[in-house]
């Protein structure tokens, strides 16, 4: 069994011996889709003198900055999982001995980013500067892709209603990125990302299935949403334009042999409405942003192991063995680590647009 060593910075220091002593269970979950989160049971009990340790008012107020990282093996450096608050504290009083415990839970940047609803003009800026600018906002790192102007002055102005993650997540929508948040792996400084994500490239690990020593992955569940996928048309109109509209019957790029909107009849139609953008480039991007993320019809999900290295949503993963419309390239969605004194386990969820695989990985089998 591979051995994993927690650590654990509350406001930038290492948290104090006797919190690291009493962790009972670890759970991180970080995701494309919504706030990362942490859930920390640790173990107390009521002391000769009458105190329970651990319930101390200060420790994990609400606000306070913690980073979560493991040390696996035998690399000497941790891999941070996790950079946010603490949000929530709950204490469970058992009967016997050994049965209490405090649970303390926490948010990454992106539930702060929510807290707030806000009317603001964002006058002249393409959506990337936008993302950099709401992200320094929250003293995150920003990794973000260029985008292009949507709205210029006199023709309009993009208007931020609601909070900074819901406002970041439109754009992103219409870009074809994804927002989140997540640690550096180094350092455990939070980086806010506003780009695309892609099961093309190079795999951060190849998870065999029913392979016997050599399997990668366990309890793996695949699932198809045959009648997900779907084309869509997109047209708008203001003052200063005739009409402008935009269709798209295909994913930008497919990570197996045959796309899941290939043999649908009749072909699915979707009508993009509400967009705020009048020209027809951005409408097709837009457009095209709601194709891939509708392919996205193929699930899996799997358990492994501290033998492979932790696995971060947006990361690039295979299958091989999986069967041939199964096998081959994934994208990375979720993740949900659980540590405990005794094991380290990832469960995660995975995503693809496509049956079959394609290359030479593909016609070997892999």
């Amino acid at each position: 069994m591979t051995a994993v060593t927690v650590v654990l910075l509350v406001d930038n220091a290492p948290a104090p011996g006797e919190v690291l002593d009493a962790l009972q269970e670890l759970v991180v979950e970080t995701t494309l889709d919504a706030p990362g989160t942490f859930r920390l049971r640790l173990g107390t009990g009521l002391s000769p003198r009458g105190e329970w340790p651990l319930l101390e008012a200060d420790r994990f107020s609400a606000g306070q900055s913690v980073r979560i990282g493991a040390v696996i093996g035998t690399v000497p450096l941790p891999v941070f999982l996790f950079a946010g608050y603490a949000a929530t504290r709950s204490v469970v009083y058992g009967e016997n001995a050994g049965d209490s415990s405090v649970e303390v839970g926490g948010l990454d940047a992106t539930g702060l980013m929510n807290l707030q609803d806000r009317t603001q003009a964002w006058p002249n800026l393409p959506d990337a500067v936008i993302a950099a600018q709401i992200f320094a906002g929250y003293k995150l790192v920003p990794q973000v892709s260029p985008t292009g102007p949507v709205l210029i002055e006199p023709e309009g102005t993009t208007v931020q209603r609601g909070s900074d993650i819901r406002f970041l997540r439109r754009l992103a929508r219409r870009n074809g990125f994804e927002v989140f948040t997540l640690p550096q792996a180094n350092t455990g400084i939070e980086v806010g990302h506003f780009h695309q994500v892609s099961a093309e490239g190079l795999p951060v690990a190849t998870l065999a299935v029913r392979a016997g020593s050599a399997s990668g992955v366990t309890d793996l569940r695949i699932g198809h949403d045959m009648l997900r996928a779907t084309t869509v048309t997109a047209d708008a109109m203001d003052l200063r334009h005739s009409g402008q509209s935009a269709e798209v019957t295909a994913v930008s790029s497919t990570t197996g042999g045959t796309s899941v909107l290939s043999g649908l009849s009749p072909t699915p139609v979707t009508r993009l409405t509400g967009t705020a953008l009048t020209g027809a480039g951005d409408l097709r991007t837009a457009a095209q942003a709601l194709v891939d993320r509708a392919a996205l019809a193929i699930v899996a999900e799997g358990t492994v192991d501290a033998s492979v290295g932790p696995l971060r949503p947006g990361d690039p993963i295979r299958l091989a063995g999986a069967g041939p419309a199964y096998s081959g390239p994934w994208l990375v969605r979720k993740v949900v680590h659980r540590i405990t004194p005794r094991a380290y386990s990832q469960r995660f969820t995975a995503v693809r647009n496509a049956v079959g695989d394609s290359g030479l990985l593909g016609a070997l089998g892999g």
